[in-house]
């Protein structure tokens, strides 16, 4: 666009509010599925990825792509109980469709690393849950060098890895307690307001 755009989500209402500066007009308010907490983008991806982890449990299961240069929602991240979807938002088609399991978590013990303490990822995952939760999606926070962008979920302990240029799901990071913020610390260093 050309132009230097600031964007927030509106927590209650389902909106994005983009907006140029430094006049401070607003441009566009983009539609989202529910109230949202997080925006986030960076140069190696097309879009602003918006969660909607304050709407009702039936959306905040999902994060919005709206293409910078449209300003309008281009695709769709979708996880469900059993399995995840990148969903073209204006067709409704499903471009990808991935297992999105529960399991249990599994005991790790504390390992030497230097000096420090750290907990192991397991060798293999838990026995898949009997009652999974819906997921709750939130805080999509793009790695500096642009090949992913990781959206935590809250509820079911793990973080899903994303292609920042196409969305479409690479894997998940298991076995973690309510994930919030995930960052990127080359992305946080060395771009200025990440």
């Amino acid at each position: 666009m050309g132009k230097q755009l600031n964007a927030t989500n509106s927590m209650n209402f389902g909106s994005v509010v983009i907006w140029e500066s430094p006049s401070w007009k607003i441009v566009k308010k983009v539609e989202t599925a529910g109230g949202g907490l997080f925006v986030g983008t960076a140069e190696h991806t097309p879009w602003i990825w918006s969660d909607c982890v304050l709407g009702k449990p039936d959306k905040y299961n999902e994060v919005h792509l709206i293409n910078k240069e449209t300003l309008e929602t281009d695709r769709i991240i979708k996880v469900g109980k059993t399995k995840g979807q990148l969903i073209d938002a204006k067709t409704k088609k499903v471009l990808q469709e991935w297992d999105a399991t529960q399991h249990e978590k599994v005991a790790v013990n504390e390992k030497a690393f230097g000096k420090e303490k750290i907990m192991p990822m397991p060798d293999k995952l838990g026995a898949a849950v009997k009652d999974p939760v819906q997921p709750r999606l939130l805080h999509a926070e793009p790695a500096n060098h642009g090949k992913w962008t990781m959206i935590s979920e809250w509820t079911t302990g793990r973080i899903g890895i994303y292609e920042s240029d196409t969305g479409k799901f690479v894997k998940y990071i298991e076995n973690l307690t309510t994930p919030t913020f995930t960052y990127s610390v080359e992305h946080r260093q060395h771009v200025p307001g990440a």
